[in-house]
């Protein structure tokens, strides 16, 4: 009798623990495909700079930003140099001088770092800003980090955070001499 409720107790534990397990493989695939749908949002950000299209600078900015999103970008921490945008359209306007005047802008999506928790996403990732004039060419690498949310089943931003190190990068031409 005694060996059947030891039994009894093993096959309990057994299915408990293949139940833990079971969970345990449903939220780390959930929490994969969440990651998915962050990096696709990171996409539509990248495709913005792509493609540059003015005429559709509005409809970009509702698919990846929150109507309250803060904007924070640091020109060049020596010079304290930085511009604070708060509101959705503050954000179109700053993002269309972009499309304008800046040279090709590539996010480095395959080195993003995502961390998720519930329906939060904290993001890290680079970009580089390339730029000729007059025949030279020049760089500035940039960090970019942010704060999204997932509401109505679309990931947007909450918060956004550009920095780069200096406040003209036109000027490196004396770094590169």
């Amino acid at each position: 009798f005694k060996e059947e409720e030891k039994g009894s107790e093993k096959r309990e534990v057994k299915e408990t623990l293949n139940i833990i397990v079971a969970q345990n493989i449903f939220e780390v695939e959930e929490k994969s495909n969440e990651k998915i749908e962050v990096k696709e949002t990171l996409k539509i950000f990248q495709e913005g700079y792509v493609k540059r299209d003015t005429t559709k600078i509005i409809e970009w900015c509702h698919n990846i930003f929150f109507d309250n999103v803060e904007i924070i970008r640091v020109y060049s921490t020596q010079t304290n140099t930085s511009e604070r945008l708060t509101g959705r359209e503050k954000a179109i306007n700053a993002f269309k001088k972009d499309w304008v005047s800046w040279g090709d802008f590539e996010v480095n999506l395959e080195t993003a770092n995502i961390d998720l928790e519930e329906d939060f996403a904290w993001v890290s990732f680079e970009a580089t800003l390339t730029q000729l004039e007059q025949g030279d060419e020049y760089i500035c690498p940039l960090r970019i980090t942010g704060a999204l949310q997932k509401k109505d089943d679309i990931w947007r931003f909450r918060q956004m955070h550009f920095a780069h190190g200096n406040t003209n990068f036109l000027s490196n031409k004396e770094e590169k001499e």
